[in-house]
């Protein structure tokens, strides 16, 4: 039976008929892919996975196993792409026209489909918004996959397989790459002596590995074969793909002279030339043995291996937030704890990070209303807000900015009401003070939506304009004083 690889029929089930047409070795995967491989041994799906995914069924495989299937909002994909312009979108379309043209894709046709994953990810995140390297993911996704599920599975990648990655420190990437140092210089000693003679940080070879998912580092036929370990396996497979290409390209490096001859274009050459096949036996070896002649148990050394990864995730981001104040500290060099208690301590952050979010988001949420000046606000809940979201240690500049917004509210509502007493009680001839007052008060209330709105992108840690803040509450100030004046003024016609 022909399949088509990136239609609708590799995302719809099949029925019993067209089942019973599929080969042996295509039946047995899509019966995989309906569980997700749930119940199945590591070690069978790494005896499936030699001969690679089926061409035709690598949609549907990848989808089920990476978890992408599972995220799939029905409809969501054309409403982002339908979704108003704003300024960080415009920023994010101007890098994506950019960018297109280097992905690698030559026809017009995937070019666009191209472009409208990427923008559908940029709305869907704003967040992280699009980032260069995202393109080579989604641009190898769409040699195999409709653009919808492109789109759903890029999401997963980002924030499952590579977290953090594409972010202002880049703390994933960096995390990543120290794993895969350290794993070298305990699998292949030779080849972490050899770049440390030449003074090529390990980190220099392997950054753009991990942002592009070795898009742009792998032939496509290559690449497809590790997606199929990737998704199925895991994203703790990641490390050991990178000790993989370090096997393939280690006579190249034990051979160079000088740092030069390891350029971007000559180490990787050796990766461009391998068969498939021989990459895939690489991982797979790698997940199974540990050095030259000792072999141990799989689930073993994946559990040493995920272990690694979390701790060392750990200490850099505790280090980013907690220890960037100590000069000379490392967090990624720390001694590393390779004990279960990892996992508890993660869990425990994991939990403490989603009650952070949550927050967080009633701030935000209890921000939203507009018309500031002439509606009632629920000023009780949002300082409830904001004590809980101090309780939870959320981002310092959102609560500064949340506490100026409620005492700029509260301020405005009481100019606002002086304003309306005042309108009643004075006299034909005070009513033009009175509505120079409200000019006046119109004009602040014009400055604080600019101020608003400048504040509006940077609200959660990314700098508030002080000075402008500072200017609109002088002007609600003097507009209250103002008020006064007036209140004096229309005292005799009382």
């Amino acid at each position: 039976m022909s399949l088509n690889v990136t239609g609708e029929d590799d995302r719809t089930e099949l029925t019993a008929e067209q089942e019973s047409d599929l080969a042996p070795i295509e039946k047995r995967w899509v019966q995989l892919a309906k569980t997700a491989g749930r119940g199945e041994s590591e070690s069978t799906l790494r005896s499936l996975l030699r001969t690679g995914v089926p061409p035709a069924l690598r949609s549907r495989v990848w989808m089920a196993f990476s978890g992408a299937a599972a995220e799939v909002q029905p409809g969501m994909y054309e409403q982002l792409l339908a979704g108003k312009n704003s300024t960080r979108r415009t920023t994010n379309e101007t890098q994506i026209e950019l960018d297109i043209p280097r992905s690698g894709i030559l026809d017009e046709a995937t070019q666009n489909r191209l472009r409208r994953v990427l923008r559908a990810f940029a709305a869907f995140r704003p967040s992280c918004g699009y980032v260069q390297g995202q393109n080579f993911i989604a641009a190898g996704l769409l040699r195999v996959m409709h653009e919808e599920d492109a789109f759903w599975l890029l999401a997963i990648i980002v924030e499952a397989y590579l977290p953090d990655h594409f972010t202002q420190h880049m703390i994933g990437s960096l995390v990543d790459s120290q794993v895969l140092a350290e794993l070298l210089a305990k699998r292949m000693p030779d080849v972490a002596a050899k770049l440390a003679a030449l003074e090529v940080p390990v980190q220099l070879l392997v950054m753009r590995w991990f942002l592009s998912l070795w898009a742009n580092v792998l032939p496509v036929p290559t690449l497809l074969r590790v997606y199929d370990l990737l998704f199925v396996l895991g994203p703790h497979v990641m490390p050991l793909v990178g000790l993989a290409c370090f096997h393939v390209m280690r006579p190249t490096i034990l051979a160079a002279k000088h740092a030069d001859e390891l350029s971007a274009s000559h180490a990787l050459q050796p990766l461009r030339e391998a068969p498939p096949d021989q990459i895939v036996s690489a991982i797979l070896s790698a997940i199974v043995t540990q050095g030259a002649t000792q072999t141990v148990e799989s689930p073993a050394l994946l559990e040493t291996t995920k272990s690694v990864c979390s701790e060392t995730v750990k200490r850099a981001r505790l280090g980013a937030h907690e220890g960037s104040d100590q000069k000379g500290s490392d967090p990624t060099t720390a001694p590393t704890d390779w004990g279960v208690a990892v996992r508890a301590r993660l869990e425990e952050k994991r939990r403490a990070k989603e009650a952070a979010l949550a927050a967080e988001s009633e701030v935000r949420r209890t921000m939203q209303p507009q018309g500031l000046l002439y509606k009632e606000v629920n000023t009780e809940a949002l300082e409830r807000a904001i004590a809980s979201a101090r309780a939870r240690d959320v981002n310092a500049a959102l609560l500064n900015e949340a506490q100026a917004a409620l005492d700029h509210k509260l301020a405005a509502r009481l100019v606002q009401r002086a304003l309306s007493h005042a309108m009643e009680d004075v006299t034909k001839e005070q009513k033009a003070q009175a509505r120079a007052a409200k000019q006046f008060a119109d004009e602040a209330a014009a400055e604080e939506r600019r101020v608003r709105e400048a504040m509006q992108p940077r609200l959660f840690g990314r700098g508030i304009d002080l000075m402008a803040l500072e200017r609109a509450l002088e002007r609600g100030r003097s507009q209250e004083d103002h008020k006064k004046a007036a209140d004096e003024a229309a005292s005799p016609a009382s």
